[in-house]
């Protein structure tokens, strides 16, 4: 099989019917003190990192950034 002929095929990988939002608050419920990353040998916890991304979505909204789905234009992708 090529390569061309690799990515063609979905089967290959399977996603589960969530958000990445979804994901990471499931672990976070179910492993709040296990780390979630590392980045510059620092961890954080998935209770840490749901925080952030809840403290981020709230700052968010003083911006008026609405809760949905964001489909970016056409073009914004032709440069890519």
């Amino acid at each position: 099989m090529d390569e061309k002929q690799h990515y063609k095929q979905k089967d290959h990988l399977t996603y589960p019917e969530a958000t990445m939002y979804q994901l990471v608050e499931k672990c976070a419920e179910q492993f709040y003190d296990a780390p979630a990353y590392e980045f510059y040998d620092r961890k954080t916890s998935y209770g840490k990192f749901i925080e952030r991304i809840q403290r981020a979505a709230n700052s968010s909204k003083e911006y008026s950034v609405r809760q949905g789905r964001f489909t970016p234009p056409e073009s914004a992708w032709a440069t890519l």
